[in-house]
């Protein structure tokens, strides 16, 4: 039989999440620093100083997939997908949240261009980000603009990580899309599924490290599974 093409709610179905590891925590990002801004995810806030710049949640999200992949062009339909996974939007939609961050941007006094439209393609975040981590010896990291590992950061919000490998596997960018694969995995999404049905994910299976990725996922998975009988999962749902 053939195979079915994944659905768009597949990531919410298979991502279970793992208990905090504070090992593991210690090395997330917690801001990204640009001129006088600050955006910090774990508080969904903008800040220019001491001032906290208020921002509807999709245009937050919007600047955070900007700011992750500083010099990147990112294209319209990519970012679509990522802030829209379940519904159909028009590009007036992305648009509006753009014009908005723009405004916010330059109203808080930000000189020059922050966000640049590349016509018919999508948009580019110019300035320089910096990386601020909750590890002393880890603080101040820059994203440079060639450094790819930056374009997603699975432990923010491993669905939207997940529609954007799609794409990127889609696109031909098979190398990248199992990089962030690999990355997924290593914040505990559960993707097995996915990496043998999706149609876009399928051709990762031809590159060197894909068997290795498969079996990092069945490996968590098998003891996530583990784990649920432990505690007693099947006498809860019995």
């Amino acid at each position: 039989m053939k195979p079915q093409p994944a659905s768009l709610s597949l990531p919410g179905r298979i991502a279970v999440p793992r208990d905090p590891e504070p090992s593991v925590e210690s090395a997330k990002p917690q801001a990204y620093a640009f001129g006088r801004f600050r955006l910090v995810p774990g508080e969904r806030i903008l800040r220019r100083g001491n001032q906290v710049l208020p921002l509807p949640p999709k245009a937050f999200e919007t600047l955070l997939l900007l700011v992750r992949n500083p010099g990147h062009l990112m294209r319209k339909e990519d970012l679509m997908t990522a802030l829209w996974p379940d519904s159909f939007v028009e590009e007036v939609s992305l648009a509006s949240k753009i014009s908005l961050l723009r405004k916010v941007l330059e109203e808080a006094g930000a000189g020059g261009a922050y966000i640049q439209t590349v016509p018919k393609l999508g948009y580019r975040f110019l300035p320089a980000v910096t990386r601020t981590w909750a590890s002393a010896t880890a603080a101040g990291t820059p994203i440079q603009a060639g450094e790819q590992a930056s374009a997603v950061r699975p432990a923010w919000d491993p669905e939207i990580t997940f529609y954007l490998a799609r794409q990127l596997a889609r696109d031909g960018a098979h190398a990248e899309a199992l990089r962030i694969m690999r990355e997924l995995v290593t914040e505990g999404f559960f993707c097995s599924t996915a990496l043998h049905c999706d149609p876009w994910l399928r051709p990762l299976s031809r590159l060197p490290d894909f068997e290795e990725v498969l079996r990092a996922v069945l490996t968590r998975e098998a003891e996530a599974r583990t784990a649920f009988e432990a505690a007693g999962g099947h006498d809860v749902l019995a």
